[in-house]
């Protein structure tokens, strides 16, 4: 049964420096862990479980385990602390404690989460709520149904020819985003034109082509800055950018910011209680 009985207490990103380890323990709610980037330990009931990039876990309440980062150089998390209704619960301890999931959508929730939970606008807790039930939800449905836990990816509910043909072009942008992404080669691709491909594009997606480009570049860089462990030049070469100067001038264009000042802004650990209390 479906219910919006989920009430998230804390939501962090850490980053577990080489040779972290935290004492063993257990909490009275449920503790998730994403994986942003690195390699790292979780060892839940004396039992040591390699997390690595895109890992997924579950850690239920009353379950004593610990998080150590010996491999490696570290590794990056977001992790959310929540407890839920008593139905509910049952539903989620019989889920797998670790899953690994390689689409976007997981992820891209999971850093929503922590952006509500940092900017704490209006609704800032009832958006967070229904995201992580999305999460939570897919989870159950993938474990009842025997599918893929890899069901987080694009829509497939529009069934227009073209939204194909549009569809693909998003996948291909999404995998070719550091190769210097022109909307006359994406519409030369699907055989459209110009003028077409870019109306047809806004008409499905909201946006132009070209602000969607930059919207996925500014996102990348945005991932990139926040959990990778590049530095601003690093990252202006990975994204295909000629210089340091024309990617940081995009980048300040768009955002107000240098890549320099948003680093500084989001390296630190960020850790916010949603609910008073001891949620550690």
């Amino acid at each position: 049964m479906c219910n919006d009985t989920v009430e998230i207490k804390r939501v962090v990103k850490l980053n577990y420096p080489l040779g972290f380890e935290s004492y063993y323990h257990k909490h009275e709610f449920f503790h998730s862990l994403y994986v942003l980037s690195g390699s790292g330990i979780v060892k839940v009931m004396g039992e040591n479980h390699t997390a690595s990039q895109d890992d997924f876990f579950l850690i239920s309440p009353g379950t004593f385990h610990l998080i150590s980062s010996p491999i490696m150089s570290g590794f990056k998390t977001i992790e959310i602390k929540f407890t839920v209704h008593d139905d509910f619960l049952k539903q989620l301890v019989a889920l797998p404690l670790q899953i690994n999931s390689e689409g976007h959508l997981l992820r891209n929730l999971f850093e929503s989460i922590l952006n509500e939970a940092s900017n704490r606008e209006d609704c800032f807790i009832q958006i967070m709520s229904h995201q992580l039930s999305v999460i939570l939800y897919k989870l159950i449905r993938a474990s009842t149904d025997k599918v893929s836990y890899n069901m987080f990816e694009l829509d497939d509910s529009i069934s227009h020819p073209e939204y194909s043909q549009i569809k693909s072009t998003i996948t291909y942008i999404t995998d070719n985003l550091s190769n210097n992404l022109s909307v006359k080669n994406l519409a030369s691709r699907i055989n459209y034109n110009y003028s077409y491909f870019s109306a047809r594009f806004k008409h499905f997606v909201g946006i132009s082509p070209q602000k969607y480009i930059n919207n996925q570049l500014l996102k990348r860089s945005n991932e990139l800055i926040r959990y990778s462990d590049m530095n601003i030049t690093q990252i202006a070469q990975y994204l295909g950018f000629s210089s340091l100067h024309y990617y940081s001038r995009f980048y300040k264009k768009n955002t107000g910011l240098s890549p320099q000042e948003f680093l500084e802004k989001n390296q630190k650990n960020i850790i916010v209680n949603v609910v008073d209390g001891n949620w550690t």
